[in-house]
Formats: C-alpha cells, sequence, structure tokens
C-alpha cells in the first residue's frame, strides 16, 4: 500500500517525510477506522484509501509541523471511515429491499424441491456457493459472521449469499423445464 502511495510523490525527500509519518500513524489510523466501522476489512480499506488521499495532497501538506501533519492524517481516517460507513449503510438499506422481494420468489421455488432433487443441484454450484449456503442456512451464521469466517464484508457476504440463491433458483427453474 505504501509503495503505491509513494508512487503520487515525487520528491525524493518527501517520500521519505511520508514513509515516516505513515509509520508513525498507521497504528493510529487503523484503530481509528476500526472504531468507527467496526470491521477489520473495511478499516483496512478506509486506511488505504486516506493515505491515498494523503499521498495526493501531501504537495500541498508537507510544509505542516509533525503534529499538524498527525491531525491531518487523523481527519483524513475519520472522515473516510465515516463516507464507508454511509456507503455501507446505503448498500445495507438496497440490499435488504431487493432481497426481499427475491426471497419470496426464491423460497417458492426451492421449498417445492424434493430433498433429494434439491441435494443434487446444490451439489452443481460452485464451491463458494455451497460453502455461503451452507454457513448461511446450515450454520445459520449471520451476514457478520459469514464475513469474519471468510474474510470479506458483510455486504459481500450479503451479496455472495444472494446470488449463491440466485443461482440455485435457475437449476431449480433448468431442471423444471426439463
Amino acid at each position: 500500500m505504501i509503495g503505491i502511495c509513494l508512487t503520487l510523490i515525487d520528491e525524493e525527500d518527501d517520500k521519505r517525510t511520508f514513509e515516516e509519518l505513515y509509520m508513525a500513524t498507521r497504528k493510529k489510523a487503523y484503530s481509528i477506522a476500526f472504531r468507527i466501522l467496526n470491521n477489520r476489512n473495511l478499516a483496512e480499506e478506509a486506511c488505504s484509501e486516506a493515505y491515498l488521499k494523503v499521498a495526493e495532497n501531501f504537495g500541498r501538506i508537507k510544509h505542516l509541523d509533525e503534529h499538524q501533519l498527525d491531525y491531518y492524517v487523523v481527519v483524513a481516517i475519520q472522515n473516510t471511515s465515516c463516507n464507508f460507513l454511509k456507503k455501507e449503510k446505503k448498500h445495507m438499506d438496497n440490499i435488504s429491499l431487493n432481497e426481499e422481494e427475491h426471497y419470496k420468489f426464491s423460497d417458492s421455488i426451492i421449498e417445492k424441491q424434493d430433498m433429494d432433487t434439491l441435494v443434487t443441484l446444490i451439489g452443481k454450484l460452485s464451491e463458494d456457493d455451497r460453502r455461503i449456503l451452507y454457513l448461511r442456512v446450515v450454520d445459520g451464521l449471520d451476514y457478520n459472521g459469514i464475513g469474519v469466517t471468510l474474510n470479506i464484508t458483510s455486504a459481500a457476504a450479503r451479496k455472495r449469499f444472494s446470488r449463491a440463491k440466485s443461482a440455485l433458483a435457475k437449476l431449480i427453474e433448468k431442471e423444471r423445464n426439463e
């Protein structure tokens, strides 16, 4: 990550200064992002994005003293994390609305299948689809739990489950039409 940031800075002295700033603030930045987002992956993404923004603007802020630079990084992390949180919430709201309609359609199709046919069709799904279905349906994990298990965000877990369920519904529909 730091390598990408350093490519955005032209001067060698500025690169060293940025690297020192990064090394001095990275743990604090992650801590702030994690406190806001409560998700390791999102916190890491927020830190990466914030440091990229700092690197892009480093030419304008490099003259600030050490405490001001530290404060600039803290504010950048807070703002980026809050933006991530807003995006995540908006994304979750959209998914929730879409899933309600999707579940009604998929559940009605799935419920009409006998168990043997269902097991056979699930076996035709990709390993990722089978795993996400297993974690959600058999283990009963919520999307946060799936996210932790698969090292993805809860939004990604929700989306993958939705896709796996759609893939299963398509297989069921195809089986019916044959």
